[in-house]
Formats: C-alpha cells, structure tokens, sequence
C-alpha cells in the first residue's frame, strides 16, 4: 500500500472520530436539557409544562362566588396559541373554566418558557360584568408537542332543556394560531344561545356547532389563513345586524338570512381568500383583491371596490341573483352569474372575462379587453355592453323589449337573433358612421338600420371590427 494512501485513511479516521465524538457530547448535552427543564446550554433549553386547572369561582375580599352566565356576562378570551371550546356540559352544576396544557420543546435561551394563565372576572354594576381569561404560552423554535386548551363549560338548565347562559352575552376570542369551537357537531346535545361573537384566528379553524341557537345580532370573524365552518343549515340575523368577515382565509357557510320582517349587511373585507354559500340574503359591501366567491342564491346589493381597492384575479360566480349588484373596478377578474333576470346589474373592468346569462333589468357591462358573453331576458330593459378590443357574445330572446348598445373600438362583435325576434338594428364604426359591411344571416343584403321581422326596439352596434348576427 502506498503511504499516500496510508496518510489518506488515517486522515478520514481521525475525522470521523472527531465528528463522533461532537454527535455523542450533543446527545449528552440534550440528555441533560430534557432531564433539567429550564437549564440553558450553548444558548438553547428545553421546556416542559403539563398544567390542569380548572376554575369555577371567583373571589371578591377573599369571600368565593360562582360564576353566572345567565346575567350578562361579556367573555374576552386572549392567548398566542390556544384552542378555544364552548359547549354546555350536563355533569356540571355551575359555570367552569378549564384549561389544559401539554408542550415541549425547545427554545433559545433569553426566549421565555413560562406558562401563566391569568383569569380576571369584573362583577358589573351598572353595566355587563366581564370576565378575562389571558393565557402566555412558552416560546421556542422547535415543538414536539404544542397543546393548549381553554373551555368554558356551561351547565344545563333543568327548566328550559338549554344551557344556563344569556343570549345577550358576547364572546370575544382572539386565540393566535389556535381553533375555535363553538358547540358541537351534532343538533343532540344541549342547546347553546350566542347572540354576539368576536372571533380571530390567523391559521386555526372557526367551527360553529349544529347545537348553537342560529340566530344572531352581531358576529366579527378574522381569518387570516384559516377556515370558517359552519354547521348550521341557517344562521339568521336580526334587524340590522352585522356580519364582519376579513383575512385570507376560507369561509364556508350554508344560509345567511335574516329574521322574518328583517335585514342585515355582510362587511366583507376578504383580501385573497374566499367565500362559500348555498343563500345569502344580505345587502354586501365587498373589498377584495383577488379573492374567490361562490354564491348560489343572492338576494340584495352587492357593491364592490372603490379605486382605492381594485381587484387583481377577483373570481364571482353566482348561480341565480336578485337585487343590484355594482363592481365598478372589477380590474382582471372572472366574473360568472347564471341567472340575473332579476338585477340591476353594473361592472367595469380593465380586464375581464364576463358571462352574465338571463341579463335582467337595466344593465352595463365593460370591459376594456378580455371576452364578454351575455344573453338577455325578456326582462331586460336597458342593455349596454362595451369594450375596447374584447370580443362581445350577445344573445337575444324571442321577445326583445330592451334597447340594447353593443359598443367596441375593435373588438368583434357576434349577435345572436332568434327567427322571431323583432328588433331594429343600426351598425356604425368608431366614428360614428354608417357600416354596410354587416354579416346577417337569413338576409343576402341589408340595409342600416335593418327591420327585422318588421322592426322593433332599437339595437345600436358600433365597432371597427367584424359584425356579426346569427340565428341562436
């Protein structure tokens, strides 16, 4: 063997030995940490804490009472990483509070490992007692375990078959990158009443049970990155009532409807998130940036973004809607809606692409670029779709009542007539003039403007582009 080589593995063995030995007194070192919670090595510690603490009184000169939720009662509920429940528990004879904790991990050594729950509860006397419940959970940068738990557990009352809580009560919980749980799943259990909620998570899920009482007087949700789910097959809402949604999160609801003899507003302020609904029937005020909304059934008015928000990839579809609906700087969007026979319809766009079929009512629809296809009702009164290069699809009714203006500077233009259509079309350029170059079928030679079927309302078509009206 040459004595390179021999120089060359002696080499590699000491190495190995040497990177052997740092593994092992790492190990020992970890060893150490977890066997001495707390104690700072090279500048990391572990933390362990596993806490049960349950509470169900409060004290006032050191004399105990119990809590009591059937008087009003505004509840704020705070930490940076808590899972938050609320239900009604039969076992129970009073109000509990109950927290758990279970983490372990690391963390740098100035980073704080403390676990503190502070519970503060203000008797009212003039006005709706409070009850604060902030919790500190341990930092670090490396958790094995991450668990904490804040429940509020109401009894039954033995009278009504309900939980012994006012409904007039508010719940306020900001619970970091926990879950919220409201209720349970299943419409079984004992029924919980909760008029108004303040909820906020940035990554956590917001469920809302099958048991709650589904009507409302106010509900704040911020999702940053999370979910909202509700169990509910309706959430009602009283007469001006408010429901506030914002973040980039996903919320997904069945029916927001209003009492009977009622209404409510929708803030929506989701960003770049979405929102999921079988029924809405709520005026809305829409402030998003490219968000995602899917609505089956709408019924109010929908006014969207000023120029201070314009959209950039806003996704709208609605299957069947009733109202007015305003989206004045719907810039870059898709915007479908299956059934606006009964709307008011107005969007403005940069750059969209638009399918609005059974166009109802008075209506205007542009879009400087992208595609737009509409079809008419015989509701449709006042009819203007415009564009600058965007090609526009229009189709009409048998009974055309509407004047209609399909105007671009060069994009094409297709209208679809139906044999029995009655209506007067005129065909001009960007200019203003008189266009013979017109495509109809059913017609070898036209005249501008063109009698079909003996005339009717007025139909304007005004591009530099091609023109063209076929049978539907």
């Amino acid at each position: 063997m040459a004595k390179g080589d021999k120089v060359r593995k002696g080499f590699f063995f000491y190495v190995m030995m040497l990177l052997l030995f740092i593994i092992a007194i790492f190990f020992i070192l970890v060893v150490v940490m977890v066997f001495n919670p707390g104690m700072s090595i090279l500048g990391l510690k572990y933390f362990s804490t596993a806490t049960t603490k349950t509470v169900d009184t409060y004290s006032i000169l050191d004399t105990p009472f119990n809590f009591d939720f059937t008087e009003r009662v505004d509840i704020y509920v705070s930490g940076d990483n808590i899972n938050f429940e609320m239900e009604c528990d039969q076992t129970i004879e009073n109000p509990t509070i109950l927290i758990e904790n279970y983490q372990t991990g690391f963390a740098k050594s100035e980073q704080s490992t403390n676990f503190d729950c502070n519970i503060k509860y203000e008797p009212g006397i003039f006005s709706a007692s409070r009850l604060y419940i902030n919790v500190t959970n341990p930092e670090g940068f490396l958790y094995f375990n991450s668990n904490c738990y804040v429940k509020i557990l109401i009894p039954k009352d033995p009278a009504t078959s309900t939980a012994k809580f006012n409904s007039e009560n508010s719940v306020n919980v900001s619970c970091g990158t926990g879950s919220i749980n409201l209720g349970t799943i299943t419409e079984e259990q004992i029924r919980l009443d909760i008029n108004n909620l303040n909820l906020s998570t940035t990554s956590g899920t917001i469920r809302f049970g099958k048991n709650l009482d589904n009507s409302y007087n106010s509900i704040i949700i911020n999702n940053e990155s999370g979910s909202v789910i509700s169990y509910q097959d309706e959430m009602y809402f009283a007469n001006n009532s408010v429901l506030s949604l914002s973040g980039n999160g996903q919320f997904e609801f069945n029916k927001l409807i209003p009492n009977a003899n009622a209404s409510f507003s929708i803030q929506n302020n989701i960003e770049r998130g979405s929102l999921k609904a079988n029924e809405i029937n709520a005026n809305m005020s829409l402030k998003t940036i490219s968000g995602n909304f899917e609505i089956k059934t709408y019924t109010g008015n929908l006014e969207s973004n000023s120029l201070v928000n314009e959209t950039n990839g806003m996704n709208l579809t609605i299957d069947k809607v009733s109202g007015a609906i305003s989206l004045p700087f719907a810039n870059n969007s898709n915007i479908k809606i299956a059934d606006a026979e009964n709307c008011n319809l107005f969007i403005n766009s940069n750059n969209a692409t638009i399918q609005i079929d059974k166009l109802g009512a008075t209506s205007w629809v542009e879009a400087e670029s992208g595609s737009i296809d509409v079809s008419l009702s015989s509701s449709s009164k006042n009819v203007n779709v415009i564009s600058e290069t965007a090609t526009i699809n229009a189709t009409g009714v048998s009974n055309m009542n509407a004047v209609i203006n399909l105007t671009s500077i060069t994009g094409k233009i297709n209208f679809n007539y139906y044999q029995t259509s009655t209506f007067t079309a005129e065909f001009y350029n960007s200019k203003g003039e008189a266009r013979e170059n017109v495509s109809v079928e059913g017609y070898d030679t036209i005249e501008n403007p063109l009698y079909v079927n003996g005339g009717g309302n007025k139909m304007t078509i005004t591009t530099d582009g091609e023109i063209s009206l076929k049978f539907a």
